[in-house]
């Protein structure tokens, strides 16, 4: 196993009508093919086209909570790093991670506090969303066959890094569902200077 993170950028395009759906879209997919045991799979049609999920109450409500949040603050054109400062930009990233034991933890401190594990992320998947806003019909036809290309583009490209790109994945040890804690981080980059969203 190869204990190096593996980083992957997905983009969208989208208005606003269907940019909510495209996320969620988006985020199921890379769930679904993350998702190491036998689940019965369920289809979100999102323009056309149609997407894997996986029936989890969980993920569910987590991916429509941090859906909502990005979409807000494009709206709003608020953000915390500027990414986000109006021109109807965001970025959210889903990161899986291992529970690893902290080698570097103190002898005494281990035998006092029993063992501390850490968790190390070993894949994030960063998604960089930008808002179309058509003004007239012609825009909004160019637009609908600008999001459609992107949410195939997207698709196609979580499908090949998920089923090619295996050798970083750490050895699962557990029989959950979900071996693996996850977090969907607004803005990335802002989450070393803990201003990120996110739930394990």
């Amino acid at each position: 196993m190869d204990t190096s993170k593996a980083e992957f950028v997905v983009g969208i395009f989208a208005d606003s009508a269907h940019i909510k759906d495209m996320i969620k879209g988006i985020l199921h997919t890379i769930f679904f093919h993350r998702t190491f045991a036998a689940v019965r799979p369920i289809d979100r049609d999102i323009l056309d086209i149609t997407l894997p999920a996986v029936d989890d109450v969980d993920i569910e409500t987590l991916i429509d909570q941090q859906a909502i949040a990005l979409v807000r603050q494009m709206d709003n054109g608020s953000s915390y790093s500027g990414y986000s400062n109006g021109n109807g930009r965001g970025q959210l990233a889903v990161q899986f991670f291992e529970r690893r034991k902290n080698e570097k933890q103190p002898r005494l401190s281990s035998w006092l506090y029993g063992k501390v594990e850490e968790d190390v992320c070993w894949e994030q998947w960063t998604i960089d969303v930008t808002l179309a806003r058509p003004r007239t019909e012609t825009e909004v036809e160019k637009v609908r066959d600008a999001m459609e290309a992107s949410l195939q583009k997207a698709v196609m490209k979580i499908l090949t890094h998920a089923s090619e790109e295996k050798e970083h994945i750490p050895a699962i040890t557990t029989t959950e569902t979900h071996p693996f804690p996850y977090k969907i981080v607004i803005n990335p980059r802002d989450q070393s200077r803990g201003r990120g969203f996110g739930v394990f």
